[in-house]
């Protein structure tokens, strides 16, 4: 039995959380599944042109969770970056993902929304 067929599936319940997440389940469940579990969605930003960025993850005070990237990246470019950036934010391990790849921490004091 794989982890696919146990955690990607589950439906809480009320008053029933969802499995915690796993490096595992982050690499393993379905991209639009773990971004509807994390209040998540990927936003495009047309503005950027560097090539060397991916991405950057911005947490609001209401808890919605927003994976900003460049648009016109690949779609294993996007999913890979949005997985990182979840795992970046469930406190994670990264070791498991491409190591092409570094994620940077920079915490805007007082939690003021960046868009």
């Amino acid at each position: 039995m794989s982890i696919s067929d146990t955690a990607d599936n589950a439906q809480p319940t009320p008053g029933q959380a969802l499995p915690a997440t796993s490096v595992e389940r982050l690499i393993g469940a379905p991209l639009p599944q773990l971004l509807a579990e994390h209040d998540a969605e990927i936003v495009e930003i047309t503005s950027i042109d560097d090539y060397r960025f991916f991405g950057w993850l911005v947490q609001k005070k209401s808890g919605r969770v927003l994976l900003c990237m460049p648009a016109g990246r690949t779609d294993v470019e996007r999913d890979c970056t949005a997985r990182m950036l979840l795992a970046h934010l469930d406190g994670l391990p990264l070791d498991q993902f491409p190591d092409v790849l570094t994620v940077v921490t920079d915490v805007v004091k007082g939690g003021v929304d960046v868009l």
